[in-house]
């Protein structure tokens, strides 16, 4: 079969590595087509190269980044970072995965994220939260097949593109 061939063919072409700051500009792209095309993200401001490089920064100055590229473009990033800041929550992180949108829906971000949660485990992270826009079915699905849990919602809390949007939280304890 040609299309799982390609699939195979691109999959084994797929390379993940730790972010440096010469992805920022890569990776503040992958962002704003979200950032203008979706409510994925409540962002409304596309971001900088210089922006996206400070937030690398101030997150691998503790906590993993990863990126995955395709013969040698970044295409997809995750990274995890505080869930909330009081010290009760220190072995709580957020995760955060964006790929780039004409790479969607072909199977990469599954083994992707997959390994991001194994190094979480291995660091001794106890919970993920992954914080998904409530009209992003597709992430909704995609977290859930990775194994995390509806563990809450909240209603009308973002505002964009002109009209009230929810957060759903998924949980998944390591």
């Amino acid at each position: 079969n040609g299309i799982k061939r390609r699939k195979q063919n691109m999959l084994a072409d797929l390379v993940m590595r730790p972010v440096q700051l010469n992805d920022a500009a890569a990776l503040a792209e992958i962002y704003n087509y979200y950032i203008k095309n979706t409510t994925i993200t409540f962002e409304v401001t596309e971001v900088t190269a210089d922006e996206m490089r400070q937030r690398i920064v101030e997150i691998t100055a503790h906590h993993p980044y990863w990126v995955l590229e395709h013969k040698g473009k970044v295409i997809a990033y995750c990274y995890v970072h505080p869930w909330r800041t009081r010290a009760a929550f220190l072995h709580t992180k957020e995760l955060s995965v964006y790929i780039d949108h004409d790479y969607c829906h072909q199977g990469i971000g599954t083994d992707f994220v997959g390994r991001i949660i194994e190094l979480c485990r291995l660091l001794r992270y106890h919970v993920l939260i992954a914080c998904v826009t409530s009209e992003n079915e597709t992430s909704m699905r995609f977290h859930e097949r990775l194994g995390f849990r509806h563990v809450a919602h909240y209603d009308e809390v973002g505002w964009k593109f002109d009209h009230w949007i929810g957060l759903d939280d998924y949980q998944l304890t390591l």
